[in-house]
């Protein structure tokens, strides 16, 4: 009864629930075991459960966890559950089956809600942990690696083995398999329904998949927009995707993210530039310069600058502009205009500015 009232709780823990179950198909797969407690790959049955349409709504597998003492080990069954994205939800262990820790001691019900709250964490320092399971002591209270030293929080208490076992299962090879699986049943419609949810993790899942697929049609790019737009911390998923795609669909893209982003966007934009292409448009390049200028951004408009000077463009139309940026209230703007000018053919009236600009600000020389 205990164990059924804390799986409810991992339940409503973990990862989205889905859609209803409708059938099963297992998939054999070869999992590295965690920590040095093999070489060998061990052979898994991955459970893929589909919905009533036949995608993947979920995926279950059974795996090994180890608990040692006295040099006498023993192998539990436990059953781990992700969503069809391969996010871990829950643990679920057989009728009569229950942990054991340190001294003998079962698991209590306050260590079971502790393991699932480890595991619902992916960040958690297990993930650069190297256990040693010739170290007798690494069941105890106290256990410390040669990567780090566990906290409290880090694991349950007297089972760090287990505890480190069961979340590299969880966050470990099975995760990328699970994520190719759902993929492979994807289609362009059913990305754009990620794109539209409200889950971080599905809106990323589905710009990683548009870009692997190439998928650059008008509405795939508009819903990519959206979900930029929504969310800043998309911005490098969605830079990785437009630019693999042709140079007109790339500079369309940027220059209308550009339009829409933040400062910090921006900028992230103007490094994928300087890094892919070395023809650029005049048109396209002089649009974000002037909206560079309208923000008043040092750090964009120095980048500009740097853009145009390591590929040494030649953009005469931007002139006019970067003349006026000598009176620029900000004076590292103003300079950086200046260095740049000297570099340019000018007409008459400009190399006057370019002279008086000198002449009032020698102090900035």
């Amino acid at each position: 009864m205990l164990l059924c009232m804390l799986l409810s709780i991992f339940s409503i823990n973990g990862a989205d629930t889905i859609a209803v179950q409708f059938k099963q198909i297992n998939i054999r797969v070869f999992i590295k075991p965690p920590g040095n407690l093999s070489t060998v790959k061990l052979k898994l049955n991955l459970t893929e459960m589909l919905d009533r349409s036949g995608f993947p709504a979920e995926y279950f597998m059974t795996v090994p966890t180890v608990f040692c003492r006295d040099k006498v080990c023993r192998i539990d069954s436990i059953k781990l559950f992700w969503n069809n994205i391969g996010e871990y939800g829950q643990f679920e262990l057989r009728p009569g089956v229950t942990l054991e820790k340190a001294l003998g001691k079962d698991f209590s019900s306050e260590d079971y809600i502790k393991l699932q709250q480890i595991l619902l964490d992916s960040d958690s320092p297990l993930k650069d942990v190297d256990l040693d399971m010739s170290d007798e002591s690494v069941e105890g209270v106290d256990a410390r690696t040669g990567a780090t030293t566990m906290n409290e929080n880090s694991t349950v208490k007297g089972a760090l083995w287990t505890t480190y076992t069961l979340w590299h299962f969880a966050h470990g090879d099975i995760v990328s398999i699970i994520k190719n699986k759902t993929a492979e049943a994807c289609d362009l419609n059913q990305l754009i329904v990620y794109l539209k949810t409200g889950n971080f993790n599905y809106k990323r899942f589905a710009i990683q998949q548009l870009k692997i697929k190439k998928l650059f049609d008008s509405v795939t790019l508009n819903e990519i927009e959206t979900a930029v737009n929504a969310n800043a911390n998309l911005t490098l998923d969605a830079i990785d995707y437009i630019e693999l795609a042709p140079p007109t669909v790339y500079f369309s893209e940027i220059q209308k993210l550009y339009t829409s982003g933040n400062e910090r966007q921006r900028v992230m934009y103007l490094n994928s530039l300087s890094k892919l292409y070395t023809i650029i448009p005049e048109d396209f390049f002089v649009g974000l310069f002037e909206q560079s200028v309208q923000s008043k951004s040092y750090q964009e408009i120095d980048k500009l600058f740097n853009i145009i000077e390591s590929k040494s463009l030649l953009f005469m139309s931007l002139n006019p502009t970067v003349v006026e940026l000598l009176e620029n209230e900000n004076k590292l703007v103003a300079r950086r205009a200046y260095w740049y000018l000297t570099t340019q053919k000018l007409n008459e009236t400009q190399n006057k500015k370019l002279e008086l600009f000198k002449k009032q600000n020698a102090f900035l020389f």
